[in-house]
């Protein structure tokens, strides 16, 4: 009985880890530019921070760095973001925390953030800068 709990227990977490990434990668297919602003707070940006990212390959680079994020267990507690990234109709608050780390967040799902690291970070931060 206890091995048919685990069992299915492992099951449902495959599938739902392969949900969360395919979520990702659908809402994030065919845009043709990206919109990157600073933010003031989670409910105000700085309109003339705008930058708008059109090349294909670092459109292409953020998506795949918002695919590879891995999601951080446990309870969410956040400070004001750094940036509001609009990707199509999919809108995103991200941290940068420096130069190897990074945070997340689905403006849909405030109670999950994803971390990314190392050098994905590092062609983040040459995109956005």
């Amino acid at each position: 009985m206890g091995k048919c709990i685990l069992i299915l227990s492992l099951t449902l977490l495959l599938f739902g880890c392969q949900h969360i990434n395919e979520e990702k990668a659908d809402n994030t297919d065919s845009v043709e530019s990206i919109n990157i602003y600073k933010m003031k707070g989670f409910s105000e940006i700085i309109e003339e921070s705008l930058n708008v990212i059109t090349d294909s390959e670092e459109i292409n680079s953020i998506e795949e760095i918002i695919k590879g994020a891995e999601k951080v267990a446990g309870i969410v507690d956040v400070f004001d973001p750094h940036y509001q990234v609009e990707i199509g109709e999919k809108t995103y608050y991200l941290w940068i925390h420096n130069k190897e780390a990074a945070t997340i967040m689905d403006e849909e799902d405030t109670r999950t953030v994803y971390k990314i690291s190392g050098n994905l970070v590092e062609r983040l931060i040459e995109i956005i800068h």
